[in-house]
């Protein structure tokens, strides 16, 4: 996870974690099954995006929740989307599942295009 923090007393930013940290924003996409996790303490199969049956890692749910948790708390990212909420309220469900979109949800895509949704 990545945060932004304020350096010496110059004024400049340090990063810490993945990355440089500098102007991004961050998200994580959480499922329901992830949340329901997260509630009942259990752990959490991380799954691949290419290869969408492979379980890659294996995490307590609500230790990478505190994780997250904290690094908003700290400098406001990552920003949470609800995958599963996202697509249930998805106003065209026949174009296909929302897949991704902007850290700020301004933008969601499905495939290989953007809609914005603010315009």
């Amino acid at each position: 996870l990545c945060c932004q923090a304020e350096g010496g007393g110059g004024g400049e930013a340090r990063s810490r974690g993945l990355g440089d940290g500098d102007k991004r924003q961050d998200s994580v996409r959480v499922s329901d099954a992830f949340m329901a996790a997260v509630e009942q303490g259990k752990p959490f199969g991380l799954m691949s995006r290419t290869e969408p049956d492979k379980v890659l890692d294996t995490v307590d749910a609500k230790e990478l929740f505190g994780k997250i948790a904290q690094a908003a708390w700290e400098c406001a990212d990552p920003g949470l989307q609800y995958d599963d909420t996202i697509n249930a309220w998805h106003t065209t469900p026949n174009s296909g599942r929302i897949k991704a979109s902007t850290p700020c949800s301004d933008y969601m895509s499905l495939d290989l295009s953007l809609i914005p949704i603010c315009r």
